[in-house]
């Protein structure tokens, strides 16, 4: 029979708790990240007896829920063992056999539906900017995930960003959400919370009830630099959008960070910074800057008008390359396929579902980098002697 030892009830203070309530992380992860920090630092042995849910409400001035939530997850890893009316104990077998043994009976989720041929749900939740199953990042992950998934018995619902109404019980549901809203995050949360496996695809949101997946847009802007510079051209440009959003923010990184590298000086015309829709006040200089890069297609139709003015051709005299989908009216109006850097969606979809049939707890607040996809066209040339002042 297992034996209780004794244990020296602490009384919580106010500086514990105000320690505890940080904004940068859930409060009952910061409770359960406290607690194996505790039980790392015990002379505990396996079958002592360690605090019960009250004493550690108590302790660390947290509700009962707070720490019934941190303990669940602590259990799960094997850090601890419940008895009901009992007690939590520390086990006899080890944290790691313990996430072995978790992992073949709770990460799969998908075979259990073949199992029992009934269809299991897949929430993917669209962005409010893009927000149509035809959207040109959205409504790609949903075709590459359609082929994916059509022998595994698994059902795509498809949700707005503001629709949560009609998911069912959260209770092992995965949900991937694409670019969601700081409102959007904190309801994905409290579904985490409640049992449900989210993933996002967001780099500006990383939270510990999730694991998050995002481009590369920064080594993306990086190596677009470095070509134009193998191509020749000695200064390369940008034209950037909105930096409040993390994407152009990213962008911008890897075209700083790749002059650096390179030592090579930045023109001063070389970054086009738009904010909230308005150009600044810097102008298109395509005739010493002879290669761009474009992070968003309206940027194309930008440049191709000020090489018209000009009475430059692309890309004879100016090269782009562009971060956004390439539509019909912007190969129209530069008169060229363009060239295009955009996230991988079938890459993306594929690392979807091995991130959920292979759930694990300890992957929580993960950020997995997503390749980028580079779509050859004819808007980049090497650049003539002539265009180098």
């Amino acid at each position: 029979m297992l034996q209780a030892k004794p244990i020296r009830k602490k009384t919580p203070s106010k500086r514990t708790s105000s320690r505890l309530k940080r904004p940068s992380q859930l409060l009952y992860a910061t409770v359960r990240d406290r607690i194996l920090d505790d039980l790392k630092k015990t002379d505990l042995k396996p079958g002592d007896r360690y605090f019960t849910e009250g004493e550690l409400t108590l302790r660390y001035d947290v509700s009962r829920n707070t720490v019934r939530r941190a303990m669940a997850e602590l259990e799960e890893r094997g850090y601890l063992t419940r008895q009901r009316g009992l007690g939590n104990f520390i086990p006899h077998t080890s944290p790691a056999s313990t996430l072995q043994k978790n992992a073949t009976a709770k990460g799969k989720y998908f075979e259990r539906g073949q199992q029992q041929n009934t269809a299991r749900p897949l929430v993917l939740v669209l962005p409010e900017w893009d927000d149509s199953m035809d959207g040109f990042y959205s409504g790609k992950i949903i075709q590459e995930l359609t082929t994916l998934t059509s022998e595994m018995n698994l059902v795509i619902q498809i949700h707005n960003y503001n629709d949560f109404k009609t998911m069912g019980d959260p209770q092992g549901l995965p949900i991937v959400a694409i670019d969601p809203t700081h409102e959007t995050i904190l309801r994905l949360s409290k579904l985490a919370l409640d049992g449900a496996h989210v993933l996002v695809i967001a780099p500006a949101y990383t939270i510990p009830t999730a694991i998050n997946l995002c481009d590369t847009l920064e080594q993306a802007s990086r190596m677009a630099v470095k070509r134009f510079v193998q191509l020749g051209h000695r200064h390369v440009g940008i034209i950037n959008h909105d930096t409040c959003h993390h994407d152009f923010c990213q962008t911008l990184e890897g075209f700083l960070e790749a002059h650096r590298e390179l030592q090579l000086p930045i023109h001063p015309h070389a970054i086009v910074q738009n904010y909230k829709g308005k150009v600044a006040s810097i102008p298109i200089d395509p005739c010493q800057i002879t290669a761009w890069i474009c992070t968003y297609n309206g940027a194309v139709n930008l440049l191709a008008d000020r090489c018209r003015d000009e009475g430059l051709s692309i890309p004879q005299d100016v090269s782009l390359i562009c971060f956004d989908g390439a539509n019909e009216q912007m190969t129209a109006a530069v008169g060229k396929r363009i060239s295009v850097i955009r996230p991988d969606a079938r890459h993306t979809a594929r690392a979807i579902l091995t991130c959920l049939q292979d759930w694990q707890s300890h992957d929580l607040g993960k950020v997995i980098a997503l390749p980028m996809q580079s779509m050859k066209g004819q808007t980049i040339a090497p650049a003539k002697v002539s265009c180098s002042p």
